[in-house]
Order: structure tokens, then sequence, then C-alpha cells
């Protein structure tokens, strides 16, 4: 789905991936297409993509191969939301640090998003019941996710398995 001038381009990005990743070239470059495509980002930002995920393994207790798993389930949802990439990387660290990685922390991700960002009234009821509103049409969803989490494990006095420790990242 790239043209030879982006392939090149990325060539020396996916390189040091799969170095850092102990894959090979073609498994590096699947999933940083993958992440690439599931934030529906341009070929031209996968060098992007590859700095977010090298600082992301690095900075966290998961591999290459588990943040491609977790983007694999949160990527489309998090983008269709308007998150951004760096903002899901950043909370799959969390999550891998707390020992949820992969699968697991990719699935929780998207229910989490989901549920939060929905426009359910089910959901919507929940948390109104706290006292925490979601702006599902905010101009910076980072921002808006992050307010929502703070106001949650506040409303929750930090009983709300996971948000605490999301909050406490930022």
């Amino acid at each position: 789905g790239m043209s030879f001038a982006d392939s090149l381009q990325s060539i020396r990005a996916v390189l040091s991936l799969a170095s850092i990743g102990n894959m090979n070239f073609g498994e590096a470059t699947d999933i940083a297409t993958n992440i690439l495509f599931g934030f529906n980002l341009a070929a031209s930002d996968l060098t992007k993509v590859v700095d977010v995920m090298a600082k992301t393994v690095t900075s966290s207790n998961q591999d290459v191969k588990q943040l491609g798993n977790t983007m694999s389930y949160a990527a489309p949802i998090a983008s269709s939301f308007g998150i951004s990439l760096e903002f899901t990387a950043a909370m799959t660290e969390v999550l891998a640090n707390a020992g949820i990685k992969a699968s697991r922390a990719g699935t929780t991700l998207r229910r989490v998003l989901t549920q939060l960002l929905s426009d359910s009234e089910r959901a919507g009821a929940e948390l109104a019941e706290l006292g925490v509103y979601v702006n599902v049409l905010a101009d910076n969803m980072d921002e808006e996710l992050l307010r929502v989490l703070k106001e949650l494990n506040k409303a929750t006095n930090g009983a709300t398995t996971g948000v605490g420790n999301l909050v406490r990242a930022s």
C-alpha cells in the first residue's frame, strides 16, 4: 500500500524497529504499517509511527510484537474517536507496566474507549451519576479523554482499576 518513494524513505526507521524488536524487516514493516493504517495516517508518516513505537517499547514493559498486537485492537477505535497515536501509545505503556499486554491490553483499551466515548445512554447515565460528562465533540480528544479519566478517578476515589495509573502517568 506504499509507493516506492515512501518505502525508501521509511527503510532506515523500520530497520531500527526490527533491531529493537529482534525481528526480521518484513515483520517489523507489517506491524508498523498496520498501526499506520489503523490510525488512518499517510504513508509518509511511517517514520513517525516507528519513532513512537520505539519510544513506547523502550519506555515500558512490552516488546514490539506485544505493542503491535495491542494496537491491532485499539488503533482503529482510538482513531475513530480522534485519539492520537501518541496518546494511545502512552496508554499502552501504562497497561503494559501493570502487566496488561498484547490482546488483553488492546481489548481493554477498545472497550474503555467505546464505553467512555460512545453515545450510549447507559454509559452516559452511569457517568452522569458520578458527575462525569464527556464531550464527544471536543476539539482535542486526547485532552478530553484525560480530563474524563481524571474526573472518573476522582469521583470513584481511585477505585476504578487502571484509571488511577493512567491519570498518574499523564
